[in-house]
């Protein structure tokens, strides 16, 4: 995760801010992302038993984590196998894997799931209680945009790096 990584090797560190609502669109329709459970229950592009079943998963999910069950080793397509969800709902969480991990429900540890895609040193019970109670409010963005990312990095490089572009990396 890039914060964590800007922490450890960074001098300058760029400012972020908190982005606001997320949307997501269905057909014409563009609907907040629903970060708590009563958000799911009532998102109206699924259908009841999808929303039934997303928040059964969720609190599945919360239990297993409190049991401290390792959810490194379990992929978000596992539990979703123990549901009957529309095709339509389960394309949305592929794509909510795809968003927060870059890869499918097939290959995404739930634990980054629940983390919102951070390491899983950033996730608690805390956290992940609040995030589904109170609401996700954990994406930022860098303020002065994504090129003030790559400033922070070239002025934290020690003054005698040379730097090459147009290469190719070898071993």
């Amino acid at each position: 995760p890039i914060q964590m990584l800007m922490d450890k090797y960074f001098d300058i560190v760029p400012k972020f801010v908190e982005n606001g609502e997320y949307f997501v669109r269905f057909g014409d329709t563009i609907y907040i992302f629903p970060w708590t459970i009563p958000d799911w229950l009532s998102f109206q592009p699924f259908s009841i038993n999808d929303r039934l079943n997303i928040v059964r998963a969720l609190l599945e999910l919360m239990a297993d984590y409190a049991s401290r069950k390792n959810l490194d080793e379990k992929v978000v397509s596992e539990y979703a196998e123990h549901y009957v969800f529309s095709k339509k709902a389960l394309r949305f969480i592929d794509s909510i894997c795809i968003f927060l991990t870059g890869v499918g429900m097939t290959e995404t540890p739930v634990s980054r799931l629940l983390s919102g895609g951070r390491s899983k040193e950033k996730t608690n019970a805390k956290k992940i209680k609040e995030a589904l109670l109170e609401g996700g409010k954990t994406q930022h963005y860098p303020k002065a945009g994504v090129q003030s990312i790559v400033n922070a990095l070239v002025q934290s490089l020690p003054r005698n790096t040379a730097m090459h572009t147009d290469e190719t990396v070898t071993k």
